[in-house]
C-alpha cells in the first residue's frame, strides 16, 4: 500500500487487518496497540483499513453536546458513543464507510498540515478512480463532493507518530448524521 511522504518520494506501508474482526468500539481499540509499535520501530509503518460498527465518535476537545441524541435512545439502537483520541469533533462510524488509519512517522516531526493535505489528497484520487470528483473541505480537513460532507480527517501525532486518519462514506446509511453535529458544523450536509 503507498501512501504519499510529507517530504519526497511515495512510501510502502505495511497493510494489516486489525484481528481480522470488527472493533469493539470504533475507536482506539484498533490503533493503540499498533501505534507504539511503529514508535518502538518493532514493526514497520502501517496502515489499518477497517470497517467499523455503527458509533459515535468524539474527538478530545468535542463538547459532549454534539451528540444530539440522548445516549440512552443510541443504546436502544445498538450505538456506541466513545471518546477518541484524535483531534477533530463528532463523527459516525458504520457499515458501508472505509475507514483508513495510517500509523506513520511524520518527517519532519510536527509536519502536521502536510498530513492531514495527504490524507485529504488521498481521499480526493481515490473517489477520482470511481469517477466521483471531489474537493478539500477548507479550512477543516476533510473531503467534499458537490457542497456535501464525504469524508473526515482527525490524526492524534504521539512522539512525531500519527495515528488516526480519515473515515470516507462510500455506501452507508447517513441518518445517523443527524444524530450528531458533524465536525461541528450545525446543519452540514452529508454525502456517501
Amino acid at each position: 500500500v503507498l501512501l504519499p511522504e510529507i517530504r519526497g518520494p511515495r512510501r510502502k506501508l505495511h497493510a494489516a487487518e486489525a484481528d481480522g474482526r470488527p472493533s469493539a468500539s470504533g475507536t482506539d481499540d484498533d490503533v493503540r496497540p499498533v501505534a507504539p509499535q511503529v514508535l518502538r520501530d518493532e514493526i514497520p509503518e502501517t496502515l489499518l483499513l477497517l470497517e467499523h460498527p455503527p458509533v459515535v465518535t468524539l474527538g478530545v476537545g468535542a463538547p459532549e453536546s454534539d451528540v444530539l441524541v440522548p445516549p440512552a435512545e443510541l443504546a436502544r439502537r445498538g450505538v456506541e458513543v466513545a471518546r477518541a483520541r484524535r483531534g477533530g469533533n463528532a463523527t459516525v462510524h458504520g457499515p458501508g464507510q472505509v475507514v483508513a488509519y495510517p500509523i506513520v512517522r511524520l518527517d519532519p516531526p510536527g509536519a502536521l498540515r502536510a498530513h492531514l493535505d495527504a490524507l485529504v489528497a488521498a481521499a480526493i484520487d481515490a473517489l477520482a478512480r470511481f469517477g466521483v470528483e471531489a474537493e478539500a473541505d477548507r479550512p477543516l480537513p476533510g473531503v467534499r463532493v458537490a457542497g456535501a460532507k464525504i469524508g473526515f480527517v482527525g490524526v492524534r501525532v504521539t512522539r512525531g507518530v500519527a495515528w488516526h486518519g480519515l473515515s470516507l462514506n462510500v455506501d452507508c446509511d447517513l441518518d445517523p448524521f443527524s444524530w450528531i453535529v458533524p465536525c461541528a458544523r450545525p446543519g452540514d450536509r452529508i454525502t456517501s
